[in-house]
């Protein structure tokens, strides 16, 4: 094996050194530089064209470590670049997904996980069907120690059913995540199956992500550097991961270019259809979208509604029927909405069309004036909780049976109203769903 090597100017501090030892198969490289200090490797196959790649990001534990490059290759020249500052790390958002099996999981939810690791896997994928056990045995190993495994497939268009069938075929038993609108996977910059994320459950930052391992094919050898394992180890000893990041191997994950969000073409056409009915002055929401100021004030908390999946309000399962009052994001539409947001939500120029055409406002009862009004006496609430569930009588104003043709809460105060729910019965004997009318909870 023919070998070169070239050293980075430092920007600050010890130049970093490289030595390299070729062996058949797998070459040793030591690299010399400042402890605690990243410094990125990359390697390059020919002097004579191309660019440098990535190999990985290393923090140095010691004055000396060593990487061992795995891949037999005829030829191969690196580089170690001492960076000026250590490589910015990801901070993940909160998001909620259904898996393959219809279950929904969300980061936030499990607030007494010490960290989470997210699998990118893709039906198919070879990559992913050599590591199947590894995953497994990984997830054995440290779930008892409070690190939750998920993994998680972003490939547009992909059925639950085919999910399903690939997760039985290779024997998979951990919940596979279904990423519709690669929301997630572009928020991780995930580039390959399969690409392991952990996550630190106390600050959310990603901590490592890359290669679970470097092993080539489905069997490992005495100089296979088990990345992600020895990431989880270095974490629950709150050392930090070294490497860092490093070049997934796998299938590519293609999350296409990113498109110029347009606010006036893009954007307000999509709040028009899917938000402003709930968004406009009097109605449910608790605030209205008027204006581009106020749509860029809330930006990021719109985009955190939507990765969590609150917003817009839909609980049905779009694999399983469709709605004519559907008012869910599709995935093309919720990647629009978090790319402009991404983007800086830029306005553009040119008029306001939430201006020039707002919604109007909610009328005083939706269905028409009622035939009946029926009113609880007026509650009180102190400032501060919790409160007992309340369970308030009132008598129908009928004297004889009627048909009831539709029913509508309309609470007194918005702001304090968080739900209220109406059945036939008194608070020792509700009749359940059977005696069930209407009811007014978020979104609804």
């Amino acid at each position: 094996m023919v070998l070169a090597l070239a050293l980075s100017p430092a920007a600050q501090g010890q130049t970093p050194r490289l030595k390299v030892q070729s062996a058949p198969g797998a070459t040793q490289l030591e690299i010399q530089g400042d402890t605690g200090v990243d410094h990125r490797l990359e390697s390059i196959d020919s002097l004579n064209g191309g660019a440098w790649q990535f190999r990985l990001t290393l923090p140095l534990t010691n004055t000396t470590q060593q990487w061992i490059d795995n891949e037999s290759v005829s030829a191969r020249f690196y580089r170690a670049v001492r960076l000026g500052s250590p490589e910015p790390h990801l901070v993940s958002p909160n998001f909620r997904l259904i898996d393959h099996l219809g279950r929904s999981h969300e980061l936030y939810y499990w607030t007494n996980q010490k960290a989470f690791v997210v699998i990118q896997v893709a039906n198919g994928c070879s990559n992913v069907q050599s590591i199947v056990t590894s995953i497994k045995t990984l997830r054995d190993q440290f779930e008892p120690q409070g690190i939750k495994f998920w993994m998680m497939n972003s490939t547009p268009g992909e059925s639950r059913s085919n999910i399903v069938a690939e997760a039985n075929r290779l024997g998979f038993d951990l919940p596979i995540l279904i990423d519709r609108g690669q929301l997630i996977a572009r928020e991780h910059e995930i580039s390959a199956t399969p690409e392991a994320i952990a996550i630190s459950g106390y600050d959310s930052d990603v901590f490592y992500r890359g290669a679970i391992d470097d092993r080539i094919g489905s069997n490992a050898v005495a100089s296979t550097q088990f990345y992600l394992s020895n990431a989880l180890q270095r974490f629950l000893v709150n050392a930090p991961a070294s490497p860092s990041h490093t070049r997934p191997l796998g299938c590519a994950v293609t999350t296409g270019s990113v498109a110029i969000v347009s606010y006036a073409a893009d954007i307000v056409p999509l709040l028009q259809r899917r938000c402003i009915d709930c968004h406009r002055e009097g109605a449910i929401a608790p605030w209205a979208m008027t204006n581009y100021a106020i749509i860029q004030q809330y930006a990021l908390a719109m985009k955190d509604e939507v990765l969590s999946g609150r917003m817009p309000p839909w609980h049905a399962d779009y694999e399983y029927r469709k709605f004519t009052n559907d008012v869910s994001l599709t995935p093309s539409e919720a990647t629009t909405l978090v790319q402009w947001i991404n983007q800086g939500t830029p306005r553009g120029t040119g008029p306001d069309p939430l201006e020039i055409n707002p919604p109007p406002p909610q009328p005083d009862w939706e269905l028409g004036i009622p035939d009946a009004i029926v009113r609880i006496p007026m509650q009180s609430l102190t400032n501060t909780g919790p409160f007992k569930y309340r369970y308030i009588n009132v008598t129908t104003p009928f004297t004889s049976n009627v048909w009831l043709r539709a029913a509508v809460i309309k609470p007194g105060n918005r702001r304090v109203v968080h739900h209220c729910l109406v059945f036939e019965g008194t608070n020792s004997f509700l009749r359940g769903l059977d005696g069930f009318f209407t009811g007014y909870v978020p979104g609804t």
